[in-house]
Formats: structure tokens, sequence, C-alpha cells
């Protein structure tokens, strides 16, 4: 993931690694290390980052790249308890498959995901305070309307029938005017996508962050608070972001959309997100 070199908050850090369990829990381990891999490369002096990807690639049977990555650890923090753990069990010489038994067994693997909890009742309105950004949302909208749309394809639809995020998302396709949605942190570092046209998630994902980022930063100069949500309304779609620091979400569906029932529904999605990620 390339996001223009900036790192990842602490608390995004917690998110990923949040995420990272909940793959491992479901068995997802290729998708984890390639979040994780593009975190570390950001991070590459983060222990958590670190101490999670060793376990994965245990988990998948490469104790080769475990130890490099341990070296890696230990030359960044040599007293971090979490590579100790890792340096007795490969001293004791136990097996690489009994060290993945043991770790299967702390992460007590799961098939399900938690229920979507009820919807939240309450709304609450933010308005837009800097006109700075408008140029920015035009390129948002642009990204929208530009590109045609196209029916869901098959491999998404397998890919959010095991991914446990990308089915959580999914749930905002019951509102037939959805086009997509993307999870991402404050940073703009892209956590998950489920879309139906086809944009560069990555970097509309940014884009949507920073301008959450600078209308917090905003707000907050003029002593205003914060704001739980922003809705764009563009001529031919709308824009909804949800904010629940540390993670954003971003849903572009078309004009006709009942604003009301798409908050009522985010909300209970970012809801259950953040369930799932422990945040």
């Amino acid at each position: 993931m390339d996001n223009d070199g900036l790192k990842s908050a602490p608390g995004s850090i917690d998110v990923m690694i949040s995420l990272a369990d909940l793959y491992i829990q479901n068995n997802l381990l290729d998708q984890a290390v390639e979040l994780l891999s593009g975190v570390y490369n950001e991070n590459p002096e983060e222990p958590r980052i670190i101490e999670k990807l060793i376990e994965l690639y245990i988990l998948k049977g490469n104790e080769t790249k475990a130890k490099i990555l341990l070296q890696q650890g230990l030359s960044v923090d040599k007293n971090y308890k979490g590579f100790q753990k890792y340096m007795k069990l490969i001293e004791e010489e136990k097996t690489a498959d009994r060290i993945r038994e043991e770790i299967a067994e702390a992460v007590e693997v799961k098939e399900e995901v938690i229920p979507l909890e009820e919807l939240e009742e309450k709304k609450t309105l933010a308005e837009e305070t800097k006109e700075e950004q408008v140029e920015k949302v035009e390129m948002v909208e642009k990204t929208m309307i530009e590109v045609p749309e196209k029916e869901v394809e098959e491999n998404v639809e397998e890919e959010a029938g095991v991914d446990p995020i990308k089915r959580v998302l999914s749930r905002l396709y019951e509102i037939d005017e959805v086009l997509g949605m993307i999870l991402s942190d404050e940073t703009g570092l892209l956590i998950a996508e489920n879309v139906r046209v086809n944009i560069d998630t990555e970097g509309t994902g940014a884009l949507l962050s920073s301008i959450y980022t600078e209308t917090v930063s905003t707000l907050e100069r003029l002593n205003l608070g914060g704001f739980d949500y922003i809705i764009f309304e563009f001529p031919r779609g709308v824009v909804l972001i949800l904010a629940s620091p540390p993670i954003v979400l971003t849903v572009m569906c078309k004009k006709e959309v009942q604003e009301g029932l798409l908050l009522l529904k985010a909300k209970g999605v970012m809801n259950e997100l953040r369930n799932m990620l422990g945040v």
C-alpha cells in the first residue's frame, strides 16, 4: 500500500493489528500478511507489527522468514517481550508445527463473524467549514461519475463471502443506490474496500480521509467541537464520510439515495466494524 510515506498513528496500528487478528481467526493468512506488510513498510521500527508478522509467518509454515523478522525486531528493541517469546520457542527447538499449534490454540480460530448490533437511533448534523476543501470534494465526484458503473463481479462477491470486513461492508448494498464503500484509518491508509465502480480505492480513500482530517482540524481551531459525519451532495451522486476514530468509513451512492436510511445503515455497519476490530 502506498500512501505517500505517511506513518500510521498509534491508534491506527491498533486497528491494523486487530484486523490482522480477525483475518487469522477466519484463516485468511495471506490477507493478513498483505495488510501488515504494507503497514510494516511505513513503520519498520514498530515492534507490534513485527511481532504479528512473525506470528503469521510461523502460522504459514515459513520459519525462515519468521527468524529473519525476529532478528530485525531484536535490532529494533531487544528487550521487547513479544520477541523474547519467539526466541524461547526457537531455543527450545520446538518444531514449526508445534509452534503453529500453540499460536492457533491461543487465537482460538473462529468461523463466524460477530452479529450486527442494533442500529443507533441518534442522528447528528455537521457542516462543512472549509472552502478550500471544495476542490478536493469535486475531485472525488469526478472519480465517481467519469467511470461507468458495472455489475458486481463474481470474484468480488466471493471475496465478500470469506473476508469478514467485506462481508460487513456488503450489508450496505441492501440500499440499491450504494455504489461502494471504503474503510480507511485517519491517515488515509486503506483498510478494506467493497466497490461496484472502477476507481482507485486507495487514492480516493486517502483523499477523503484528508478532507476529514482537515475538517476536524478546522473545527478544533474554531472551538466548534467535533462531528460524526459529513454528507456531500453532487449533481449525480452522494458521498457520506462517517468518522469514528481511528477509522473512517466512506460510502459512495447514486443521487436518489435516501440520506436518512443511508446514515442509519452506515452507523450500524460502523458499530459492527468497531466491535470486530476492538476499537
